[in-house]
């Protein structure tokens, strides 16, 4: 037989839901790791998440800590 692999199933949610998902998940790789230390790509791979998305809600990996902390 072929290969029978799953891919992960992805849940729909409301974009403010999944917005403050990605937050919690950046929020708590920075407090492990520093700001400095953390990609977007760590940051979707975490959350479960395409990178694009990361992008689209926050802006690119320059985005300043401020987006990233909600302030």
């Amino acid at each position: 037989m072929g290969d029978q692999r799953q891919t992960p199933q992805r849940r729909r949610m409301e974009p403010d839901a999944r917005r403050a998902e990605i937050l919690v998940v950046a929020r708590r790789l920075f407090g492990a790791n520093g700001y400095t230390a953390v990609s977007t790509s760590d940051i979707a791979a975490e959350a479960g998440v395409a990178r694009a998305l990361i992008n689209h809600y926050f802006g690119g990996s320059g985005s300043s800590t401020s987006k990233w902390c909600g302030r």
